[in-house]
């Protein structure tokens, strides 16, 4: 599951879905944290995971005058952006020197550039790169898939793809046709003039 999400990820910020892909990469520590350290609370798990697995990944460690995300601040993104649609990392201890929080996307790779905040008078800008972010978070939960498989693989779940084949696919559509006595574009275009039209398949049990 973990190798698909992350494949998913990559194709989301591939063909300029940005919401989407940080949505969902928002959700690999706690995916991760679960299998790693279950039965300890999401806040903890989450943070501890990021902050073990996903900040080493940076070249870029702070110092006085700069801030990087960290598990503390990620949990706080994860928090405002899948509950809420917004940035708002809240007045806490742990954000309460970042003035203003951004994350900006540039669908080329090659110009997606690791960003940190720096302090202005003790209040920190953080912008940081869309793709650099899903970038070091897919890289830790690839990595940590490939140490924990079977952890991995009992702990979360398959979504099977029941898409019929090319083949399966014409001659369902025939069956229907068949049946109903009409085409599908004769059956499209009923269904645009009267939105109640439907077609009772139960004889194609």
């Amino acid at each position: 599951m973990i190798e698909k999400i992350v494949n998913e990820i990559n194709g989301l910020l591939r063909d300029g879905y940005p919401y989407s892909a940080l949505g969902v990469a928002l959700t690999l520590p706690d995916i991760c944290g679960n299998i790693a350290y279950p039965g300890t609370a999401v806040a903890i798990h989450y943070k501890k995971w990021y902050d073990e697995h996903v900040s080493p990944i940076s070249d870029i460690r702070p110092d006085g005058g700069f801030m990087t995300v960290d598990g503390e601040v990620c949990y706080k993104l994860r928090c405002a952006y899948l509950h809420s649609g917004n940035f708002n990392l809240g007045n806490g201890e742990v954000v309460k020197h970042i003035e203003k929080f951004a994350i900006h996307y540039n669908r080329d790779p090659d110009l997606r550039f690791i960003q940190i905040a720096q302090s202005t008078g003790g209040k920190y800008l953080m912008d940081i790169d869309l793709g650099v972010f899903c970038w070091q978070l897919c890289t830790a939960a690839t990595s940590f898939y490939k140490n924990h498989q079977r952890e991995c693989s009992s702990a979360t779940i398959e979504i099977e793809d029941t898409t019929p084949t090319e083949e399966e696919q014409k001659a369902l559509r025939a069956l229907i046709e068949e049946k109903s006595g009409y085409t599908l574009e004769e059956m499209k275009e009923m269904k645009r003039e009267d939105s109640t039209f439907e077609i009772d398949i139960d004889f194609l049990k």
